[in-house]
């Protein structure tokens, strides 16, 4: 339709649409013939558009294929756009993720609640995610900027935030921390930087 060419592709659990992909490139096979000596040209030239939306995909399935997780969960939603040209497609992909439980395979460390996760990535290996969750009472926070652009030395800045979180626990002792942390550079030369308080730890008798 309208020298396009439409795919439709969609994925259905029971009478639950969970994911949906449009995407449209050109359709003129005569300017294709008449330039079948150039693909780099003819890709060149077909605009691409399309979209994915991811709808409430479960998570409760990944227990099973990870052993350091006894349950998990919550679900992941996200939209990625398509635009730019066959040669070279710009995809901007859009991801939310909550887990309301992640239930971990180790006495020390309690179920974590309410964890959050923001994340943005395009074709230019650019990350941004941001991340909320409570451990064991405590609440953590962490934001990173990634580029992946050198894949061999990729540069990043994560920052981290901790209030009243558990950092170590045993038989004899709990300990809690305030912190505020930088890491920042490539994998070549990286910076740590902030400040940690510990704060109502307990020693037990």
């Amino acid at each position: 339709q309208d020298q396009r060419l439409s795919f439709t592709g969609v994925l259905n659990e029971a009478k639950t649409q969970r994911m949906k992909l449009d995407l449209a490139i050109p359709f003129t096979p005569l300017q294709w013939v008449q330039k079948s000596e150039n693909l780099e040209e003819i890709l060149e030239e077909s605009q691409v558009v399309g979209k994915l939306k991811i709808n409430t995909l479960p998570l409760n399935r990944i227990a099973r294929f990870i052993p350091q997780l006894k349950e998990i969960t919550g679900h992941l939603d996200g939209d990625a756009t398509i635009s730019g040209n066959l040669l070279d497609p710009k995809i901007e992909l859009d991801t939310r993720i909550e887990i309301p439980l992640l239930v971990i395979a180790d006495d020390t460390v309690d179920d974590i609640s309410d964890i959050l996760i923001e994340c943005k990535a395009n074709s230019d290996r650019k990350i941004t995610a941001n991340l909320k969750a409570t451990v064991n009472g405590g609440l953590f926070k962490a934001d990173a900027k990634v580029d992946l652009k050198d894949l061999e030395n990729p540069l990043f800045e994560v920052n981290a935030k901790t209030d009243y979180a558990m950092v170590f626990r045993n038989d004899a002792i709990s300990v809690r921390a305030n912190a505020n942390l930088k890491l920042a550079g490539s994998l070549e030369d990286a910076t740590l930087s902030g400040d940690i308080g510990f704060v109502e730890s307990l020693f037990y008798k």
